[in-house]
């Protein structure tokens, strides 16, 4: 790939990653919405397979902290709302809405999208050194 490509391969990237996290920032603010069936948790447990994930519930955590947390706030019997895509009743969540670190991680994005197109355009962006 030549060189004077790289800026553009940034930007494609960029608009790409940014389009897939804001469909799914969307995603869970209809989550909000979604009607609810009643639920109960069948098992919470923090399991250690090869490597370091850790299982829970068929979720994956990469931290043993973060699992034990669910396994708290989820413990077995809890009766709880489930939350379904009335669309699709196979993708439920018993957390609707958006994580707060993903709209910083999109508006992050989005700043580094609007420099890197800023340094093309005002011809700052320079492969030289």
């Amino acid at each position: 790939m030549p060189a004077e490509w790289t800026p553009y391969v940034m930007v494609a990237a960029l608009v790409l990653l940014i389009i897939h996290m804001a469909r799914g920032i969307a995603a869970g603010w209809e989550s909000k919405n979604w009607p609810t069936v009643p639920g109960r948790i069948v098992a919470s447990e923090v399991e250690r397979f090869a490597g370091h994930n850790v299982y829970i519930f068929q979720m994956r955590y990469s931290q043993q902290r973060t699992a034990e947390n669910v396994v708290r706030r989820y413990p077995k019997n809890k009766e709880i709302p489930v939350h379904y895509n009335p669309n699709q009743p196979d993708k439920a969540v018993l957390q609707p809405g958006v994580p707060g670190k993903s709209q910083g991680v999109l508006f992050l994005f989005i700043v580094l999208l609007a420099a890197l197109l800023y340094s093309i355009v005002s011809g700052g962006f320079s492969l030289n050194t």
